[in-house]
């Protein structure tokens, strides 16, 4: 979850106090940043150390810096050492500093006291000297029980290309939960580099009145977007996938928390999975060439080779970088929106902010990152003999109503395009979607879920109900237009004395006569089959004709999409469904602290 936090500009001692008293009141604000470089030298002394906390019942940022431009002041190094250990001594939560000098910086890194906890951010100055970042980190010795988070900041376009190697080189030397290091070009993009990077995104705001300050930072309207898109692309809590990227950007990614460490991944099913999502192997999808090849940048600690890994327990973060990116046909819908798209209701809610070529963070092309948060979650659960297989049911009017065993679907997957059990009904469904697409159209379907030997009395009631957060969950994958749970809307033209499922005894074990329910009742698990449908809407981007409104001439006009789109999503929605569910269960079993509830 992101920290809101206020970037304060002000030019004299009395005009910083009232703003610091001023932002008490505001609630959106969850921390204050004070950049005492803004400050004229004859107001800078440790007395307003103590006046700016005394001013605030809120966490402070207190930023100390060696700068001379932009309007802002150069803080001689005795000066900001005399800051520094008054802040220690009135313990400010986070601490900025920007150094040129290593033996300077080490001097003010010792006198913080053992028992003192804060955030500490390392700056330097542009340009990025990344030998004397190297040097630092090489030459200095943190007091690291002090310190909860080190944060590296690195703003400048070419920061970007040397992270990865720096961000290895301070790990090798410091516990990865202590660290953190963000790089980027622009103060209005640094909440997306930090939460990539760290996924606990510190996100700025300035609080001058022009709302946005001279270095771009984001206005609180740009602030607010923000903080929604990352908090949507996370999903779970104490295991948990943040994805980032967009469909046409130069990577996508995510953040796995709450995996844990010694565990001996397998990185081969990862990509087997990952490899039935991807469009461009055949005739049947989009001929957009992605081979989804991932990169783990943290988490693993190399051994095992290329198809095994051993967890460190820290995030895993994995990048897949985007190779077959065109967004040229994409530039007119912002004035002609497609039907069934989201290029206008995303204007209206973000504005012109977010790059929508290929839908942006709304494509599919983000599920990838929750298949891999999904691929990690199924190797636990599969430990603990938990199954989940999904399988495409109907295609338009071709329909399976069989109820399939996990076993089933996997030992009668006679098609290479459509994941059915049965061989004739999956070549029916391959005819009706290569026919659909010869007519420049689409087509939707279903998918069936069986999840077996998932252990019962898991899952809450209400709104936090095993069912709710499975829907909540799966309505949240692109495309998805319903889910309903066992006999589900057909319940509705029942009566109880059918609907209902009597308690049995089943080999020692207690279990129902019939699963109209789906394996839930009352937002917990019966240990029976959890079983649900979803109905997948036919893919949005057409050949054929299209009227719509061109939105700048108020008029209707004819649009022809152009671009490389799947006839029919429904056959790469199967793994990314499965992924998602196993996400929502592996979390909701962590939950419980242990896999065997009370009997």
């Amino acid at each position: 979850m992101a920290s809101i936090v206020g970037c304060f500009r002000f030019s004299n001692r009395v005009e910083l106090l009232a703003k610091v008293q001023e932002a008490q009141s505001m609630a959106h604000i969850d921390i204050l940043e004070i950049r005492l470089d803004f400050l004229p030298a004859a107001d800078i002394d440790p007395r307003i150390i103590t006046e700016i906390r005394s001013s605030s019942s809120k966490p402070l940022i207190l930023t100390i810096r060696d700068v001379a431009e932009g309007g802002v002041h150069h803080i001689p190094f005795q000066a900001r050492r005399e800051l520094f250990n008054a802040a220690i001594h009135e313990h400010y939560e986070y601490l900025d500093i920007e150094f040129t000098n290593v033996a300077n910086f080490q001097e003010m890194l010792a006198t913080i006291p053992s028992n003192q906890h804060l955030i500490l951010s390392v700056h330097q100055p542009l340009p990025i000297d990344f030998k004397k970042m190297v040097n630092l980190i090489d030459g200095m010795t943190l007091p690291i029980p002090a310190i909860k988070k080190l944060v590296f900041a690195c703003p400048s376009p070419e920061a970007t290309s040397h992270l990865e190697s720096f961000q290895l080189r301070v790990w090798e030397r410091y516990p990865r939960e202590n660290l953190t290091i963000f790089a980027e070009g622009s103060w209005s993009q640094f909440s997306r580099a930090y939460g990539h990077l760290n996924g606990n995104a510190l996100t700025y705001v300035s609080l001058g009145k022009q709302m946005e300050t001279a270095q771009g930072q984001p206005t609180i309207h740009r602030l607010v977007q923000d903080i929604s898109i990352l908090r949507s692309m996370n999903l779970g809590t104490l295991f948990s996938v943040q994805a980032f990227g967009e469909s046409h950007g130069f990577e996508i990614g995510c953040i796995v928390r709450g995996f844990p460490s010694e565990k001996k991944l397998n990185l081969a099913k990862i990509r087997k999975l990952l490899h039935a999502r991807s469009p461009g192997h055949h005739s049947l999808t989009s001929s957009r060439m992605e081979k989804d090849e991932f990169q783990i940048t943290n988490g693993l600690d190399g051994r095992g080779g290329e198809n095994e890994g051993i967890t460190t327990g820290s995030p895993l973060r994995f990048i897949i970088k985007n190779q077959d990116v065109n967004p040229e046909p994409y530039q007119p819908f912002t004035s002609i929106p497609r039907p069934s798209h989201v290029d206008y209701p995303a204007t209206l809610r973000f504005g012109d902010t977010l790059n929508l070529s290929g839908s942006g963070i709304f494509s599919g092309r983000l599920t990838a990152p929750f298949v891999i948060g999904g691929a990690l979650a199924l190797q636990l659960l599969v430990e603990k003999n938990i199954r989940i297989k999904a399988f495409v049911s109907q295609i338009g009017s071709i329909r399976d109503p069989s109820i399939y065993t996990c076993e089933e679907i996997t030992s009668r997957n006679f098609s290479s395009l459509i994941d059915n059990p049965d061989r004739s009904i999956a070549q029916q469904m391959e005819q009706e979607i290569s026919k659909v697409k010869g007519e420049s159209d689409s087509i939707g379907g279903q998918i069936s879920v069986v999840i077996e030997d998932f252990p019962a009395g898991y899952g809450d009631p209400w709104f936090h109900s095993l069912e709710s957060r499975l829907a909540s969950a799966i309505m949240g994958i692109p495309g998805i237009r319903g889910i309903e749970f066992g006999t589900g809307f057909r319940a509705a033209g029942m009566r109880g004395s059918k609907h209902n499922d009597p308690f049995v005894l089943d080999h020692g074990q207690i279990s129902t006569q019939s699963n109209h329910c789906g394996g839930i009742i009352g937002g917990i698990s019966l240990g029976t089959p959890i079983r649900f449908q979803i109905a997948v809407k036919p893919t949005a981007s057409i050949g054929k004709i299209q009227s719509t409104l061109n939105l700048d001439t108020e008029k209707m006009e004819d649009l022809r999409i152009s671009g490389r789109h799947d006839p029919c999503i429904v056959p790469r929605v199967v793994p990314v469904v499965e992924s998602i569910a196993a996400i929502v269960l592996l979390d909701a079993i962590l939950e419980r602290g242990v896999l065997t509830p009370r009997s």
